[in-house]
């Protein structure tokens, strides 16, 4: 059915005042941003709009961190399930086809029979009309079998492209979208993955030093690509199997398998040097900002202790960090790295 000329100015109206609403709130239209943008905008998603005024009595702007939690409140539940759903159906309906194919070849294989034995007992003018009939059944089996390869051929092509959405979905679910780390959710799943292949490891957990004065005098928007610039310090610095999270507001985490004390050192003391040399600068007033510091604790968790008493070891070195002075490394309970 060709799409009316009406349908497409109401789309193509959605789709500009969603990008009207990403450039108000300085948002990159990601594809979560402008699916969450365009909800807003077409009021298609009344818990959205919502959530999304309330979010606005209270702050200036949007941030990402908020929107990546939108999503997963609002639709990766649905979708989820929604995919989970396709699968079942996809396989479902190929299942199907391959019963009713085995039930088809059944039943030609047996008239093949019948009509072979028939035309063995037959004279000429019935021999021709059975095989006639074998011919006609025959082109209809061999169009059947067509049609067959044809449907497969589009489930494996379905079934290809539910793997890659099942694969994105899950994907978003364990990641923050600001920073592009794992979140907690992503760090559950990935530590029981860990443990198979580790026994040792030390945790290093950081926090950007007087991360409130910057939102609070440079805005959200500058506070969000100090973060988003760290993640990006922390992912370059760490190795394959080292698990980054964003533990929380300007809290990070890192998990390193196969790693003692020393090792877990020197990497907090790299990403320290790398971010020593990082500025910014507020295109409002025009003031640059930094060097912005982290403070980090440091622990190596034991064989019989649990991850929450690990990692709150290392909260309590950096407290420890915080309150001696900042821009410290700290190893657990006190020891100061120079």
């Amino acid at each position: 059915m060709p799409v009316q000329p009406e349908q497409l100015d109401a789309a193509f109206l959605k789709m500009n005042l969603a990008k009207d609403f990403l450039m108000a709130h300085q948002l990159i239209p990601t594809p979560v941003q402008y699916w969450i943008a365009y909800e807003y905008s077409a009021s298609g998603h009344p818990e959205i709009t919502e959530l999304i005024d309330e979010y606005l009595k209270e702050h200036v702007d949007l941030n990402p961190h908020f929107i990546g939690h939108l999503y997963e409140k609002c639709f990766l539940p649905t979708s989820d399930t929604e995919l989970a759903q396709s699968v079942d159906s996809l396989l479902g309906s190929v299942l199907k086809d391959v019963s009713e194919n085995g039930k088809m070849l059944d039943s030609y294989a047996s008239l093949l029979d019948n009509q072979v034995d028939h035309i063995e007992h037959a004279g000429v003018q019935d021999a021709i009309k059975l095989i006639s009939e074998v011919a006609k059944t025959t082109k209809q089996t061999a169009q059947n079998q067509h049609e067959l390869s044809q449907r497969l051929l589009h489930s494996e092509q379905n079934a290809k492209q539910l793997q890659q959405a099942l694969k994105e979905a899950q994907l978003e679910a364990i990641t923050d979208q600001l920073t592009g780390l794992y979140n907690r959710k992503g760090m559950d799943k990935k530590l029981p993955l860990l443990e198979i292949d580790h026994d040792e490891f030390s945790i290093i957990i950081m926090d950007i030093d007087f991360f409130k004065n910057i939102n609070d005098d440079n805005g959200h928007i500058l506070g969000d690509r100090v973060l988003r610039q760290f993640g990006q310090v922390i992912k370059n610095t760490v190795r394959g199997d080292d698990l980054s999270i964003r533990f929380g507001g300007e809290e990070f985490l890192i998990i390193l398998p196969s790693t003692l004390t020393t090792g877990a050192v020197t990497v907090a003391q790299n990403i320290q040097a790398k971010i020593s040399k990082m500025a910014w600068k507020n295109k409002k007033t025009g003031a640059t900002i930094g060097p912005v510091t982290m403070s980090f604790g440091i622990v190596t968790k034991q064989l019989d202790e649990s991850w929450e008493d690990s990692i709150q070891k290392a909260d309590q070195a950096l407290y420890h960090a915080k309150n001696t002075g900042r821009n410290k490394i700290i190893i657990s309970p006190d020891k100061e790295i120079d």
